[in-house]
C-alpha cells in the first residue's frame, strides 16, 4: 500500500513496452482520479475493469453487484479467484470505513478474505459491506459476498484501516458515494496487472499507473493477486 508509482525507467523493466503495447500512458490516472477526486481520467482504472458497482448509504454501509468475468478467473478453469474476491473486499470495506477517518485517506493495514466455496465464471454477486469499529485512526469494516441468484453465502471478508500518516493524503470532498463499473476487463487478469514471474516462486508487479490507489501506492487488493504458492516481489 505505501509503494510508488510507476517509474518511466529503462525499456527492460517490462513496464515501458506493456504500457505502450496497451496504448497506456507511463504517467496515468490513480484511482482518486477516476473516483471523481480530480479530473477524469481517459482511460480507466484496472480496479473499474473488474465490474464492481458498489453505493455507499448514509449509514456508512455499502452495498453493490459484480460479475464473474473469465478473465477474472484461474488460469484455465471458470474459477474466479480469490484475490479479485479480496480487491473488491479492499474497495468496499475501505469505503465503509472512510467516515470515520475523513478527511484523511485510510489506508489498509490488514486484509482477510475467506472463500466458502468456489465461484464459477458468469455468476452474479452481490456484496454487502458495514462498519464493525469506528476510529479516528483506525477503522474495522466487514463484507459478505453472496450469489444474487441463490442468496448463498460464497465469501465473507474483514479489513483494518489506518489514516495515512502523510499529512497530505487527505480528501477535502470525502469519499465518493458510487464506485462505477466501466469498461470490463478483456485480458487475463495476470497480463492486465503485468504479474510475471522473475525466478522459481518469485513474482513481480510493476507500479502501473492506472493500478494505484489514493495515495500514489499500488492498490491493495491488486497485491493479492498470486500464482499458487508463489512469493510476490514489488518491482
Amino acid at each position: 500500500m505505501f509503494l510508488g508509482r510507476c517509474q518511466a525507467g529503462a525499456a527492460s523493466d517490462g513496464c515501458n513496452d506493456q504500457c505502450r503495447r496497451r496504448n497506456r500512458p507511463l504517467r496515468g490516472p490513480r484511482i482518486s482520479d477516476s473516483l471523481g477526486f480530480e479530473s477524469r481520467p481517459t482511460l480507466p482504472h484496472i480496479i473499474a475493469e473488474l465490474g464492481l458497482h458498489a453505493e455507499l448509504a448514509d449509514d456508512s454501509s455499502v452495498r453493490g453487484t459484480a460479475p464473474v468475468l473469465d478473465d477474472a478467473c484461474q488460469p484455465g478453469t471458470r474459477w474466479l479467484r480469490t484475490s479479485v474476491l479480496a480487491t473488491w473486499a479492499d474497495m468496499v470495506t475501505g469505503m465503509s470505513a472512510s467516515h470515520s477517518i475523513l478527511p484523511r485517506i485510510p489506508v489498509t493495514l490488514d486484509l482477510e478474505t475467506q472463500l466458502i466455496r468456489p465461484v464459477e465464471a458468469g455468476t452474479e454477486l452481490l456484496v454487502e459491506s458495514r462498519p464493525v469499529k469506528s476510529g479516528r485512526t483506525v477503522a474495522v469494516s466487514d463484507a459478505r459476498f453472496m450469489d444474487r441468484a441463490t442468496g448463498e453465502l460464497v465469501a465473507i471478508s474483514y479489513a483494518t484501516f489506518v489514516a495515512s500518516a502523510n499529512p497530505d493524503h487527505v480528501m477535502g470532498g470525502g469519499f465518493p458515494s458510487v464506485l462505477p463499473a466501466e469498461t470490463l476487463l478483456d485480458v487475463p487478469l495476470t497480463e492486465r496487472v503485468q504479474l510475471r514471474a522473475i525466478a522459481p516462486g518469485v513474482m513481480e508487479l510493476p507500479r502501473l499507473p492506472d493500478g494505484q490507489n489514493m495515495t500514489g501506492a499500488i492498490q491493495g487488493g491488486l497485491l493479492a493477486q498470486e500464482d499458487g504458492a508463489q512469493i510476490l516481489v514489488l518491482g
